[in-house]
């Protein structure tokens, strides 16, 4: 049974009342969220993965997220596995700690009532709740922006630090340009952070083929298919992570994929059946997210 993505919702309910008041800037505070969470979350590399990471705890798991959401999502928290159409998993202690210590927080600090007056979020929150047969998601904030992911498979998070920090050097740019190349930084930072973990854990398991993987992909330039592959997968679910988790935006695949694809085929060994198993492995990737609805 897919399960609950939990943590994001306490790592960031933890991240938010002891560490959020350090930061000057909305754009740091959710760099510095994300990361807080990144270096905390479990992880896990599933039997014969290609492709490593996923969006939460679960391999197939509903993501909670809190200070977006607010605790509406969370309405089902006493029968998330009782219900007829996509049940959950959530264990006890992840349910208890919920309840005591992230609802209490969030009641009052999510957006739909931080943007209205006390009586008008209360009204809008019962009104998302109400959909019968579909909601129109007015304000979700769903992540469908799509990165600029030629420019990511072709300098990696090492050549993106470098443009960055070029920038910065140039100077002349506003407190809302200066914000977001710092907090990029900060993001940069948590996406290497993530991909050592998983490292460490191919290590263990004695995956050499992803250790191998996980040592060029996401630092470094991608210099086969399946590096581009990796990268592009931990930059999507983190935007899914950070953002709202639906959306789903890859671009011209076709096209920035397609020089790394003719540099494979020109290699004596070449085995278009791999090719065939990467892409699966992506696409299945991409599949292990389901939306946290209320019943």
């Amino acid at each position: 049974m897919p399960g609950v993505g939990a943590e994001r919702a306490i790592h960031y309910t933890d991240f938010y009342k002891s560490e959020a008041q350090r930061y000057s800037t909305a754009a740091e505070v959710n760099a510095r969220s994300l990361a807080y969470h990144l270096s905390r979350r479990t992880i896990r590399i599933y039997d014969n993965e290609l492709i490593v990471g996923t969006h939460t705890e679960h391999r197939i798991g509903a993501i909670c997220l809190i200070e977006r959401a607010g605790v509406a999502m969370l309405e089902d928290l006493f029968r998330f596995e009782k219900r007829a159409v996509n049940p959950l998993a959530l264990d006890s202690k992840a349910r208890w700690t919920l309840l005591r210590s992230v609802i209490p927080y969030w009641l009052n600090r999510n957006i739909a009532m931080r943007s209205f007056p006390l009586l008008r979020g209360i009204r809008f929150s019962k009104e998302q709740l109400s959909g019968t047969w579909f909601t129109v998601n007015e304000v979700g904030g769903i992540a469908h922006f799509l990165p600029d992911y030629e420019s990511i498979i072709q300098l990696g998070t090492e050549g993106l630090r470098e443009r960055v920090v070029g920038r910065q050097a140039q100077g002349n740019l506003n407190k809302r340009q200066t914000d977001f190349l710092d907090a990029s930084l900060v993001a940069l930072d948590a996406i290497e952070m993530f991909a050592d973990r998983y490292r460490v854990e191919a290590e263990n398991q004695g995956r050499d083929d992803l250790v191998a993987l996980l040592e060029h992909s996401p630092r470094k330039p991608a210099n086969t298919f399946h590096e581009a592959l990796q990268t592009i997968w931990f930059f999507q679910l983190l935007i899914q992570t950070e953002s709202l988790d639906q959306g789903i935006s890859l671009g011209r695949m076709d096209q920035y994929l397609y020089p790394l694809y003719l540099k494979e085929k020109a290699r004596s060994d070449f085995d278009p059946a791999e090719i065939h198993d990467l892409l699966a492995a992506f696409c299945l990737k991409l599949s292990e997210v389901i939306p946290l609805f209320s019943s």
